[in-house]
Protein backbone atom coordinates (compact mmCIF):
# COMPACT_ATOMS: atom_id res chain seq x y z
CA UNK A 1 0.00 0.00 0.00
CA UNK A 2 2.83 2.45 0.69
CA UNK A 3 4.80 1.84 -2.13
CA UNK A 4 1.38 2.26 -4.50
CA UNK A 5 0.87 5.64 -2.83
CA UNK A 6 4.80 6.43 -2.79
CA UNK A 7 4.39 5.59 -7.17
CA UNK A 8 1.43 7.74 -7.07
CA UNK A 9 3.13 10.66 -5.42
CA UNK A 10 6.30 10.50 -7.69
CA UNK A 11 4.00 10.39 -10.87
CA UNK A 12 2.20 13.22 -9.65
CA UNK A 13 5.20 15.57 -8.89
CA UNK A 14 6.32 14.88 -12.20
CA UNK A 15 2.86 15.97 -14.07
CA UNK A 16 2.97 19.23 -11.60
CA UNK A 17 7.09 19.74 -12.48
CA UNK A 18 5.43 18.80 -16.43
CA UNK A 19 2.87 21.86 -15.73
CA UNK A 20 4.93 24.26 -14.44
CA UNK A 21 7.79 24.21 -16.78
CA UNK A 22 4.55 24.23 -19.28
CA UNK A 23 3.00 27.56 -17.47
CA UNK A 24 7.00 28.88 -17.64
CA UNK A 25 7.30 28.73 -21.34
CA UNK A 26 3.78 30.09 -22.11
CA UNK A 27 4.98 33.24 -19.77
CA UNK A 28 8.44 33.56 -21.45
CA UNK A 29 6.57 33.21 -24.38
CA UNK A 30 4.39 36.05 -23.82
CA UNK A 31 7.23 38.32 -22.10
CA UNK A 32 8.76 38.28 -25.33
CA UNK A 33 6.01 39.05 -27.20
CA UNK A 34 5.59 41.90 -25.03
CA UNK A 35 8.81 43.22 -25.42
CA UNK A 36 8.61 42.82 -28.92
CA UNK A 37 5.61 44.38 -29.11
CA UNK A 38 7.34 47.31 -27.02
CA UNK A 39 10.50 47.49 -29.32
CA UNK A 40 8.22 47.75 -32.45
CA UNK A 41 5.72 50.62 -30.86
CA UNK A 42 8.62 52.13 -29.99
CA UNK A 43 9.86 51.96 -33.68
CA UNK A 44 6.90 53.18 -34.90
CA UNK A 45 6.39 56.39 -32.83
CA UNK A 46 10.09 57.33 -32.08
CA UNK A 47 12.13 55.94 -35.06
CA UNK A 48 10.19 56.09 -38.03
CA UNK A 49 9.36 59.96 -37.64
CA UNK A 50 13.16 60.85 -37.11
CA UNK A 51 13.63 58.88 -40.29
CA UNK A 52 11.20 60.24 -42.29
CA UNK A 53 11.91 63.70 -41.33
CA UNK A 54 14.97 63.50 -42.19
CA UNK A 55 13.83 62.08 -45.72
CA UNK A 56 11.74 65.10 -45.97
CA UNK A 57 14.22 67.36 -45.27
CA UNK A 58 16.32 65.86 -47.78
CA UNK A 59 13.53 66.20 -50.19
CA UNK A 60 13.45 69.92 -49.34
CA UNK A 61 16.82 70.75 -49.69
CA UNK A 62 16.47 68.77 -53.45
CA UNK A 63 13.87 70.41 -54.70
CA UNK A 64 15.32 73.82 -53.45
CA UNK A 65 18.35 72.96 -54.82
CA UNK A 66 16.69 72.16 -58.12
CA UNK A 67 15.14 75.38 -58.19
CA UNK A 68 18.32 77.30 -57.51
CA UNK A 69 20.13 75.52 -60.57
CA UNK A 70 16.84 76.62 -63.16
CA UNK A 71 17.52 80.16 -61.61
CA UNK A 72 21.38 80.38 -62.07
CA UNK A 73 20.16 78.31 -65.52
CA UNK A 74 17.70 80.84 -66.58
CA UNK A 75 20.20 84.02 -65.73
CA UNK A 76 22.44 82.68 -67.62
CA UNK A 77 20.65 81.90 -70.99
CA UNK A 78 19.31 85.54 -70.76
CA UNK A 79 22.80 87.15 -70.60
CA UNK A 80 24.84 84.52 -72.90
CA UNK A 81 22.19 83.28 -74.84
CA UNK A 82 23.33 79.91 -74.36
CA UNK A 83 22.80 77.11 -73.55
CA UNK A 84 19.49 77.66 -76.08
CA UNK A 85 17.69 74.61 -73.85
CA UNK A 86 18.52 72.77 -70.76
CA UNK A 87 17.22 70.20 -68.41
CA UNK A 88 16.98 70.29 -64.61
CA UNK A 89 16.05 67.41 -62.83
CA UNK A 90 13.20 68.14 -59.79
CA UNK A 91 12.58 65.31 -57.61
CA UNK A 92 9.05 64.65 -55.99
CA UNK A 93 9.21 62.06 -53.56
CA UNK A 94 11.00 61.78 -50.40
CA UNK A 95 12.51 58.40 -49.26
CA UNK A 96 11.00 56.15 -47.27
CA UNK A 97 10.88 53.20 -44.31
CA UNK A 98 9.86 49.80 -45.90
CA UNK A 99 6.63 48.42 -44.89
CA UNK A 100 6.62 51.04 -42.06
CA UNK A 101 6.01 54.27 -44.22
CA UNK A 102 5.65 55.08 -47.91
CA UNK A 103 7.17 58.29 -49.34
CA UNK A 104 5.88 61.28 -49.38
CA UNK A 105 5.50 62.66 -52.74
CA UNK A 106 4.66 66.44 -53.75
CA UNK A 107 3.83 67.89 -57.19
CA UNK A 108 4.78 70.81 -59.19
CA UNK A 109 2.65 73.33 -61.33
CA UNK A 110 4.04 75.71 -63.94
CA UNK A 111 1.52 78.41 -64.29
CA UNK A 112 2.00 80.51 -67.56
CA UNK A 113 0.28 83.75 -67.87
CA UNK A 114 -0.71 87.62 -66.94
CA UNK A 115 -2.94 86.01 -63.90
CA UNK A 116 0.21 84.70 -62.26
CA UNK A 117 1.60 88.44 -62.02
CA UNK A 118 3.04 90.76 -64.14
CA UNK A 119 6.46 93.74 -63.87
CA UNK A 120 6.42 97.09 -64.93
CA UNK A 121 10.45 98.45 -65.72
CA UNK A 122 10.26 101.87 -66.95
CA UNK A 123 13.11 104.24 -66.95
CA UNK A 124 14.74 107.51 -69.06
CA UNK A 125 16.07 106.65 -72.71
CA UNK A 126 19.49 107.83 -73.00
CA UNK A 127 19.58 109.19 -76.59
CA UNK A 128 15.89 110.57 -76.41
CA UNK A 129 15.67 111.63 -72.71
CA UNK A 130 12.08 110.31 -73.03
CA UNK A 131 10.33 107.44 -70.73
CA UNK A 132 11.01 104.22 -71.47
CA UNK A 133 9.22 100.78 -69.93
CA UNK A 134 8.63 97.53 -70.79
CA UNK A 135 5.85 94.78 -69.28
CA UNK A 136 7.07 91.28 -68.54
CA UNK A 137 4.06 88.95 -67.76
CA UNK A 138 5.78 86.30 -65.02
CA UNK A 139 4.94 82.86 -65.12
CA UNK A 140 5.11 80.40 -62.18
CA UNK A 141 6.51 77.35 -61.47
CA UNK A 142 5.10 75.95 -57.46
CA UNK A 143 6.38 72.94 -55.83
CA UNK A 144 3.85 71.77 -53.16
CA UNK A 145 5.32 68.94 -50.13
CA UNK A 146 2.39 68.13 -48.14
CA UNK A 147 5.54 66.93 -45.52
CA UNK A 148 3.55 64.87 -42.74
CA UNK A 149 6.46 64.43 -40.04
CA UNK A 150 7.69 68.31 -41.02
CA UNK A 151 6.16 71.39 -41.99
CA UNK A 152 4.29 71.44 -45.22
CA UNK A 153 6.08 73.41 -47.96
CA UNK A 154 5.70 75.60 -50.75
CA UNK A 155 7.92 76.55 -53.33
CA UNK A 156 7.50 78.89 -55.87
CA UNK A 157 9.96 80.22 -58.93
CA UNK A 158 9.03 83.78 -60.21
CA UNK A 159 11.04 86.11 -61.92
CA UNK A 160 14.36 84.53 -61.01
CA UNK A 161 13.60 84.35 -57.91
CA UNK A 162 12.85 81.46 -55.41
CA UNK A 163 10.51 81.99 -52.55
CA UNK A 164 9.13 79.84 -49.53
CA UNK A 165 6.63 79.51 -47.08
CA UNK A 166 6.01 76.69 -44.38
CA UNK A 167 3.05 75.42 -42.63
CA UNK A 168 1.35 78.27 -41.76
CA UNK A 169 4.49 80.81 -41.43
CA UNK A 170 4.93 83.87 -44.31
CA UNK A 171 6.27 84.06 -48.01
CA UNK A 172 9.72 84.46 -47.52
CA UNK A 173 12.38 84.74 -50.64
CA UNK A 174 14.70 82.31 -50.23
CA UNK A 175 17.32 83.23 -53.43
CA UNK A 176 16.49 86.82 -54.73
CA UNK A 177 16.35 87.74 -58.60
CA UNK A 178 19.40 88.90 -60.45
CA UNK A 179 19.16 92.42 -59.16
CA UNK A 180 21.75 94.46 -57.59
CA UNK A 181 21.84 98.55 -56.88
CA UNK A 182 25.17 99.79 -56.69
CA UNK A 183 26.30 103.19 -55.11
CA UNK A 184 28.05 105.40 -56.83
CA UNK A 185 29.68 108.94 -57.41
CA UNK A 186 27.00 110.00 -59.93
CA UNK A 187 24.31 108.09 -58.42
CA UNK A 188 23.52 104.10 -57.73
CA UNK A 189 23.95 101.85 -60.97
CA UNK A 190 21.37 99.50 -61.67
CA UNK A 191 21.31 95.88 -63.08
CA UNK A 192 18.44 93.57 -63.04
CA UNK A 193 17.35 90.63 -65.47
CA UNK A 194 13.90 89.87 -65.69
CA UNK A 195 12.47 86.43 -66.80
CA UNK A 196 9.01 85.76 -68.28
CA UNK A 197 8.00 82.07 -68.21
CA UNK A 198 5.78 80.92 -71.04
CA UNK A 199 4.07 77.85 -72.18
CA UNK A 200 1.49 75.50 -71.62
CA UNK A 201 0.11 75.57 -67.85
CA UNK A 202 0.37 71.64 -66.63
CA UNK A 203 0.75 70.07 -63.61
CA UNK A 204 2.46 66.80 -62.49
CA UNK A 205 3.06 64.61 -59.48
CA UNK A 206 4.10 61.18 -58.28
CA UNK A 207 7.14 59.56 -56.87
CA UNK A 208 10.48 59.78 -58.58
CA UNK A 209 12.20 63.18 -60.44
CA UNK A 210 10.30 65.11 -62.88
CA UNK A 211 12.05 67.01 -65.66
CA UNK A 212 11.93 70.85 -66.31
CA UNK A 213 12.64 71.59 -70.00
CA UNK A 214 13.49 75.70 -70.45
CA UNK A 215 14.01 76.88 -73.73
CA UNK A 216 15.36 80.20 -74.68
CA UNK A 217 12.41 82.19 -76.36
CA UNK A 218 14.18 85.60 -76.64
CA UNK A 219 16.15 87.82 -75.05
CA UNK A 220 17.18 91.75 -75.45
CA UNK A 221 19.29 94.41 -73.59
CA UNK A 222 18.21 98.07 -72.48
CA UNK A 223 20.83 100.36 -71.27
CA UNK A 224 20.87 104.12 -69.66
CA UNK A 225 23.46 106.07 -69.01
CA UNK A 226 23.70 109.80 -67.48
CA UNK A 227 24.76 112.20 -69.53
CA UNK A 228 25.32 115.85 -69.88
CA UNK A 229 22.52 117.03 -71.66
CA UNK A 230 19.90 114.42 -70.40
CA UNK A 231 21.09 114.27 -66.74
CA UNK A 232 20.20 111.56 -64.73
CA UNK A 233 19.00 108.14 -66.56
CA UNK A 234 15.93 108.16 -63.86
CA UNK A 235 13.81 107.99 -62.38
CA UNK A 236 14.03 103.87 -62.70
CA UNK A 237 10.50 101.95 -61.48
CA UNK A 238 10.19 98.93 -60.90
CA UNK A 239 6.20 97.44 -60.05
CA UNK A 240 5.37 94.23 -59.24
CA UNK A 241 1.89 92.82 -58.90
CA UNK A 242 1.75 89.38 -57.61
CA UNK A 243 0.62 86.96 -54.96
CA UNK A 244 3.69 86.94 -53.14
CA UNK A 245 4.07 90.72 -53.69
CA UNK A 246 4.92 90.99 -49.04
CA UNK A 247 7.59 88.96 -49.92
CA UNK A 248 9.08 91.29 -53.00
CA UNK A 249 8.40 94.06 -51.11
CA UNK A 250 10.51 93.50 -48.29
CA UNK A 251 13.21 92.07 -50.64
CA UNK A 252 13.07 94.98 -52.06
CA UNK A 253 13.27 97.43 -49.02
CA UNK A 254 16.62 95.58 -47.81
CA UNK A 255 18.14 95.90 -51.41
CA UNK A 256 17.59 99.75 -50.80
CA UNK A 257 18.64 99.88 -47.40
CA UNK A 258 21.68 97.42 -47.97
CA UNK A 259 22.90 99.91 -51.12
CA UNK A 260 22.84 103.01 -48.90
CA UNK A 261 19.76 104.61 -50.11
CA UNK A 262 18.42 107.41 -48.53
CA UNK A 263 14.33 107.39 -47.55
CA UNK A 264 15.10 110.70 -50.12
CA UNK A 265 16.11 108.83 -53.28
CA UNK A 266 14.01 106.64 -53.18
CA UNK A 267 9.80 105.50 -52.64
CA UNK A 268 8.39 102.15 -52.05
CA UNK A 269 4.57 101.33 -51.74
CA UNK A 270 2.88 98.15 -51.03
CA UNK A 271 3.16 95.18 -48.18
CA UNK A 272 7.15 95.17 -47.12
CA UNK A 273 5.82 92.06 -44.88
CA UNK A 274 4.40 89.02 -44.88
CA UNK A 275 1.87 87.77 -42.04
CA UNK A 276 -0.67 85.29 -43.08
CA UNK A 277 -0.08 82.02 -44.19
CA UNK A 278 -1.90 82.63 -47.68
CA UNK A 279 -0.32 85.29 -49.64
CA UNK A 280 -2.80 87.90 -51.29
CA UNK A 281 -2.65 89.14 -54.75
CA UNK A 282 -1.45 93.10 -54.44
CA UNK A 283 1.02 95.65 -56.26
CA UNK A 284 4.84 96.32 -54.87
CA UNK A 285 6.06 99.89 -56.56
CA UNK A 286 9.65 100.56 -56.13
CA UNK A 287 10.93 103.89 -57.91
CA UNK A 288 14.93 105.52 -57.36
CA UNK A 289 14.70 109.16 -58.08
CA UNK A 290 17.78 109.59 -60.31
CA UNK A 291 20.17 106.32 -61.18
CA UNK A 292 24.03 106.75 -62.86
CA UNK A 293 22.83 103.53 -65.28
CA UNK A 294 20.98 100.29 -65.65
CA UNK A 295 21.20 97.17 -67.31
CA UNK A 296 17.95 95.49 -68.14
CA UNK A 297 17.80 92.44 -69.79
CA UNK A 298 14.36 91.22 -70.39
CA UNK A 299 13.95 87.21 -71.51
CA UNK A 300 10.96 85.05 -72.71
CA UNK A 301 11.93 81.35 -71.80
CA UNK A 302 9.35 78.45 -72.62
CA UNK A 303 9.43 75.80 -69.65
CA UNK A 304 7.37 72.65 -69.16
CA UNK A 305 7.88 69.01 -67.74
CA UNK A 306 9.74 66.19 -70.14
CA UNK A 307 7.12 63.58 -71.24
CA UNK A 308 7.71 60.36 -69.62
CA UNK A 309 9.85 61.66 -66.82
CA UNK A 310 9.49 59.95 -63.60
Amino acid sequence: MRGRNTVGAVRHRRRNSRSRRGVASIIGALLALLIFLVAFGLVLTEAVPVWMAQDEGALSRGVTGALTDLQATLTVQASTGAPRTAFTPLPLASGSVPVLAVPTVGSAEFLSGTPTGFLNISWTNATTGMPQFDNVSLGALEVQLPNRYTAPQSLTMEDGAVLTSQGTGPTMMAYPPAFSILPGPHGPSVTLTAVSMVGVSESVSGPGTQEIVDTLVSSATFRATANASIGPAGPFTFVIGNEYSCAWGGYLAATAAGAGLSPSEYTLTGPTSCTGSQPSFAIVSFSIQAIASMNLIVSDVSVSFAAGAG
